[in-house]
C-alpha cells in the first residue's frame, strides 16, 4: 500500500525514436495531471461525504484495486475513466501504459472512420441508424469527390458533412414552424404530428430563428468548402515516379487506400 506522500503511479516511458520523445513526455505529463486530479477528487469525496481522516480516505481510495484487474482491462475505451486509469496504474504501470495505447488506437479509428463527426451532430437520446446512414452518405460522397490527401482535408470534409446535416435538420424545423399549427404554451402542450410547441418566443421569432440557423449552417458549409479549395491551391501537386525511368504521374488525386480504416 503506498504511503500518503506517494504520488499516483505514472507509467514509465519506453525507448522511442528521438522525434517521438517530446510527444511521449507531453502525454505522460497530461496523464499524471489527470491522475492527480482523480486522486484529489476521490480524497475530497471520502473526507467530505463520510468525514474520514486523510489517512482513512487514502486507504479507501487505494483499497481493492487488485480485485478489479480483469474488469479494468476489459472496460471499453470510451467508458474508461481517469479513476479507472489510476486504479490500473496502481496495479501495474505497464498495463496502464498498454491500456493508454489501446485507447489511442481505438480513438484514432473512431475519428478517421467518421464516427466522431457523425455522433457530434446526432441527438444523444434519440439518434437512429437511419440518421447515421444519412450522414455517412454525405461524408462518403464528399470524400469520393475530393479524395482527401491527409488529415487536414478529411477534417474539412467532416466539417462540411456536419454543416450540411445540420442545415437539413434546421430546414425541417423551419418548415415545421412555418406550416405546422402552433399550439399554446403550457404544461400539457405536447408535440402531435404537424403540431409543435414553440420556444418562449413569438411565432415570427421562432420562424426567423430557424431560418437564421439554416443560413448559418449553409455559410459554415461554404466556409469549409472554400478552406478546402484554398488548401488544395497552397499544397504542392504530388509527383509520383513509377520506377527508374518509368512513368511519371502528376496530379492532385494520387490515392493509396491500403491500410486505411473503413469509413462506416
Amino acid at each position: 500500500m503506498p504511503e500518503m506522500d506517494d504520488q499516483p503511479t505514472v507509467p514509465a516511458l519506453r525507448e522511442e525514436p528521438e522525434r517521438h520523445v517530446s510527444q511521449k513526455i507531453g502525454e505522460v505529463e497530461a496523464i499524471a495531471d489527470r491522475l492527480a486530479f482523480a486522486y484529489r477528487r476521490a480524497m475530497a469525496f471520502y473526507v467530505g461525504k463520510y468525514n474520514l481522516s486523510p489517512a482513512e480516505a487514502h486507504e479507501k481510495v487505494n483499497a481493492g484495486w487488485g480485485d478489479h484487474r480483469e474488469s479494468l482491462l476489459e472496460t471499453p475505451a470510451r467508458t474508461f475513466g481517469w479513476g479507472d486509469y489510476q486504479g490500473l496504474a496502481e496495479i501495474d504501470p505497464a498495463l496502464a501504459l498498454s491500456k493508454w495505447e489501446t485507447i489511442k488506437e481505438e480513438a484514432h479509428y473512431f475519428v478517421v472512420s467518421g464516427q466522431a463527426a457523425a455522433e457530434a451532430v446526432e441527438c444523444s437520446w434519440a439518434s437512429t441508424p437511419w440518421e447515421r446512414g444519412c450522414f455517412a452518405a454525405v461524408r462518403n460522397d464528399l470524400a469520393q469527390d475530393w479524395q482527401p490527401r491527409g488529415g487536414m482535408e478529411q477534417t474539412l470534409i467532416d466539417a462540411m458533412a456536419q454543416a450540411w446535416t445540420l442545415q437539413l435538420k434546421w430546414t425541417a424545423v423551419l418548415m415545421q414552424r412555418s406550416e405546422g399549427e402552433m399550439v399554446s404554451e403550457g404544461a400539457n402542450a405536447k408535440y402531435d404530428g404537424g403540431r409543435w410547441e414553440p420556444p418562449r418566443v413569438s411565432r415570427a421569432e421562432a420562424v426567423a430563428e430557424a431560418a437564421g440557423m439554416v443560413d448559418r449552417w449553409n455559410r459554415m458549409f461554404l466556409r469549409n468548402l472554400r478552406a478546402l479549395q484554398n488548401l488544395r491551391r497552397l499544397l504542392p501537386v504530388p509527383v509520383i515516379v513509377n520506377g527508374a525511368g518509368g512513368q511519371v504521374n502528376i496530379g492532385q488525386q494520387q490515392v493509396n487506400v491500403s491500410g486505411q480504416p473503413e469509413a462506416f
